[in-house]
């Protein structure tokens, strides 16, 4: 199938963590053929993701040679190996802040907490659980700091970077093609900022955080943009069932309970798609029938007033083609936890899939 006949490209990264590494893998042999949609839409790691995607595609159209390409997956081989490498605790607020408050706030009552060792640890976890947050997000910076943020600016894709607002209770979108360099870097801080983990970070007014949490796959700003054909990936498997006698303990727990909530969200943003497509050709195929049943040309054109006035749900809404990219079983990695092997496994796995669909689609 050639590029032309998909129509206007969309891409739309979910969310994942470290799972990002198979979204990156696919992407990868995405570049590799210049397969480049119009428009990305992504969440939480998938506005990592796409934003590199995003810089690398604006370079390359600047002349820049093609090996940049692999700086797509490097970041992962060389800055995102192990949980360290993006997870720092945050000494000053969840450390230190909480003794201070501890001190400024129960000054006349420290004598019976020290002799009551009970009490202290109460009142201390009660100052502790007031911080903000438990990480700082300062490594994430530094990825994002590492971005051309011109670059992605100035390439032919147009870019949306999913976050949670608080202000509006719902998902909102900063696109490449609205907002400067630093709201951009913002935008994307935000969007990876998984609440309680790292603090929410303000825009405009506004704090935002994990775009994930309230859109874990945000396929309707690919609606919203008019996308002919849409390419969502998603990483969690389709078989979802939970390994026994996980070491993660909890955390294990903590991802599968993760996971299933953002599958769920994600579920119904697919279903959605297919039941708007589903309508809309029930509709043409009903209009067309309906016109051509009607002989007089005044009632036909009274009959295409009504269509045409009529407030369906799905009006104004294209049909588009979409495609969903997902592991077939978890993979290597998980929201919270990776290692070196898990990640180039990962990746591996992704670049596979990548190239699985390209002869699927005989791109």
């Amino acid at each position: 199938m050639k590029r032309e006949k998909l129509g206007k490209l969309g891409f739309v990264l979910g969310g994942g963590g470290f799972k990002g590494a198979w979204i990156a893998g696919i992407l990868k042999s995405f570049l590799d053929v210049s397969f480049i949609p119009n428009y990305i839409s992504g969440g939480s790691v998938g506005a990592l993701v796409g934003a590199k995607f995003t810089e690398i595609v604006g370079r390359l159209e600047a002349g820049e040679p093609q090996s940049i390409i692999l700086e797509l997956v490097d970041v992962w081989y060389n800055l995102i190996k192990i949980p360290s490498d993006i997870y720092e605790i945050d000494k000053e607020e969840a450390l230190r802040k909480p003794f201070q408050r501890l001190r400024k706030e129960h000054k006349h009552k420290l004598k019976k907490f020290f002799t009551s060792p009970k009490s202290l640890f109460k009142i201390l976890f009660i100052e502790f659980i007031k911080a903000p947050s438990l990480y700082t997000n300062y490594k994430i910076q530094r990825l994002i700091d590492g971005m051309d943020m011109n670059k992605i600016r100035s390439s032919s894709v147009d870019f949306d970077i999913i976050t949670c607002d608080f202000e509006s209770r719902g998902s909102k979108a900063w696109s490449n093609r609205a907002y400067d360099n630093d709201t951009l870097k913002k935008a994307l801080l935000a969007s990876t900022a998984l609440p309680v983990i790292f603090p929410p970070i303000e825009i405009m007014g506004s704090k935002n955080n994990d775009g994930a949490r309230i859109l874990p796959l945000p396929v309707v700003y690919a609606h919203r943009n008019k996308c002919d054909t849409i390419i969502a990936i998603r990483t969690d498997s389709k078989n979802r069932q939970s390994r026994k006698d996980n070491p993660d303990g909890w955390l294990a727990d903590l991802n599968i309970a993760d996971d299933i909530q953002s599958a769920d969200i994600a579920d119904g943003q697919v279903r959605r798609t297919k039941r708007v497509n589903q309508d809309i050709d029930i509709f043409s195929k009903l209009k067309l029938e309906i016109l051509e049943f009607v002989s007089s040309k005044p009632v036909q054109e009274a009959v295409a007033k009504i269509f045409e006035d009529a407030e369906f749900s799905f009006k104004g809404k294209k049909r588009n083609e979409l495609y969903i990219l997902q592991p077939e079983r978890p993979l290597p990695v998980t929201t919270a936890l990776c290692g070196p092997e898990g990640i180039k496994k990962a990746i591996g796995l992704g670049h596979k899939e990548g190239i699985r669909f390209l002869e699927e689609i005989e791109f």
